[in-house]
């Protein structure tokens, strides 16, 4: 694994953060429109957590507080979301250094979704101790993945 690397938690303030994450997100197949991710990040209050080696966007995640999904007590959760890496660093360990960082930040349950032909991600998830809640069939089918906080 490449070990010159920095992570920083930002709201992405800065529009060419904001530019580097779309961009990142193009080339992974996931376009976004800068407008548009701004937005998201307003309407959740997000932060975005930012994976650099050199000066360049090598890695991303997000995270916002929310209610879990058809949950009736309105439970108090994180939500983890745009969990990618550059292709050119896939396969060094780095979405596992992102997301431990991004799960550190809250000792509250966490929750994602992935897509289930996403194997990789998927047993990345697993590993870490999320469980899969629910799945929905649509053109792929997607999983509601959750991560309990630890007893103290």
């Amino acid at each position: 694994m490449s070990t010159d690397f920095s992570i920083e938690t930002s709201q992405l303030e800065r529009w060419q953060d904001v530019a580097k994450f779309c961009r990142l997100w193009d080339a992974l197949g996931s376009p976004w429109e800068p407008d548009g991710l701004r937005r998201l990040f307003d309407m959740y209050n997000a932060h975005a957590v930012l994976m650099k080696i050199g000066g360049k966007l090598v890695g991303t995640t997000a995270f916002w507080n929310t209610t879990s999904f058809g949950d009736i007590s309105r439970t108090p959760i994180h939500f983890l979301a745009f969990v990618g890496i550059d292709a050119a660093f896939q396969g060094q360990g780095l979405g596992r250094v992102i997301v431990e960082y991004t799960l550190a930040h809250k000792k509250t349950a966490w929750e994602l979704d992935a897509y289930n032909d996403n194997v990789r991600a998927v047993g990345l998830y697993e590993s870490l101790g999320f469980t899969c809640v629910r799945w929905t069939i649509g053109e792929r089918i997607r999983s509601r993945f959750r991560l309990e906080p630890k007893s103290k």
